[in-house]
């Protein structure tokens, strides 16, 4: 008896986690998503060097800052096909992007100069309501994307229509969470607020500034952006589509 209770606890337990690895899908970095990122870098006047960096946090700052504010004057606010996803080629002919294009853009920018990096899924109520963990699944939910990107003192969150960073006045980073906690308290000091412009924090038109939902790992709910293998791979070949959010599960982890 005690056997059987074990395996019926076991099976769906051991089920669960095959599945969430079989549709876990990572950002990859193709031979032509470096020619065209070198292609960027190159117009804006980069200098394609790891090593000079990653000298300092210092150093580490002034190139965040100056990629972000680069990507987000080069990339309009327009709508793309979600397969056209992190696809740089197609961001250098079109110079098109929302907020979610423009931050798989710097991920793949940060991850080809050797930064860690984590993706942003928020989401809010524009009519200043109580936000549920259930409202993740409604169809008409605000959201928006960002990232974090690891720096030498810790994670920083930084803006995708706007180009504001987590980095507080005393030269701290900030993460989304620590953001929206100093929001709450109504403290909040930062070094870079978004130049005129350049767009607004997302949380400056919101009713409560710090009512906001955030969650590590989810690339967009309608799993049409990032393709697992082996498993999603097989299933877009005989024309079906993923039942599943895109999601990315060692970022997922980052949420507990």
């Amino acid at each position: 008896m005690k056997k059987k209770l074990i395996r019926y606890v076991l099976i769906p337990v051991v089920s669960l986690i095959v599945l969430l690895f079989a549709f876990s899908a990572s950002p990859e970095i193709s031979k032509e998503d470096k020619t065209y990122i070198r292609a960027f870098l190159d117009e804006w006047k980069f200098t394609d060097s790891s090593g000079s960096i990653h000298q300092s946090f210092e150093t580490e700052m002034e190139f965040i800052s100056r990629l972000q504010d680069s990507v987000i004057r080069s990339v309009r606010h327009s709508f793309n096909a979600y397969s056209d996803l992190g696809d740089i080629k197609y961001y250098f002919e079109t110079r098109k992007g929302l907020c979610y294009d423009r931050a798989a853009m710097m991920e793949k920018f940060l991850m080809y100069f050797g930064f860690k990096i984590r993706h942003i899924y928020l989401y809010f109520n524009l009519e200043n309501k109580p936000l549920g963990v259930t409202d993740f699944f409604r169809s008409n939910l605000s959201s928006h994307a960002m990232l974090e990107v690891k720096t030498q003192k810790g994670w920083m969150v930084m803006g995708t229509n706007s180009n504001w960073l987590g980095w507080q006045s005393d030269g701290q980073p900030l993460t989304i969470f620590a953001v929206r906690r100093k929001l709450r308290e109504g403290g909040i000091q930062l070094k870079k607020t978004g130049a005129l412009g350049m767009g607004k924090p997302f949380f400056v038109d919101l009713p409560d500034p710090g009512k906001f939902k955030i969650v590590y790992g989810i690339y967009s709910r309608h799993g049409q952006f990032m393709v697992s293998r082996p498993v999603e791979s097989s299933l877009r070949a005989v024309g079906l589509r993923s039942p599943f959010p895109d999601y990315n599960l060692r970022m997922l982890l980052s949420n507990f």
